[in-house]
């Protein structure tokens, strides 16, 4: 399967996008430097930021905890039944006396 050739209109195309995205990062790169003695303190407005929270925000937490409430009370009914099994010696492990 070969590749298209590009047009001359798509290589035109691509080399503005690319001088584009130079162009771009040069900007980028150039950051004004501002000095203290410009800046007043009267022109800065300080706010705090507020934090709304949605009905559904906590949906997650509570469908994450039932999910590790579910696993961890599995796990600790398989440790009591296989302590069961050892004391009664149902299941025989030569490494583990009781």
């Amino acid at each position: 399967m070969s590749k298209d050739k590009k047009t001359r209109q798509q290589k035109v195309i691509a080399d503005l996008r690319r001088k584009l995205n130079n162009t771009k990062n040069n900007q980028i790169s150039t950051v004004p430097t501002v000095s203290l003695k410009s800046v007043n303190l009267s022109q800065i407005s300080m706010t705090k930021p507020t934090f709304t929270s949605t009905i559904n925000s906590g949906a997650y937490l509570i469908s994450d905890l039932k999910r590790t409430t579910f696993l961890t009370a599995i796990l600790v009914g398989a440790e009591i039944i296989l302590l069961f099994l050892l004391k009664h010696k149902i299941i025989n492990l030569s490494m583990l006396q009781f």
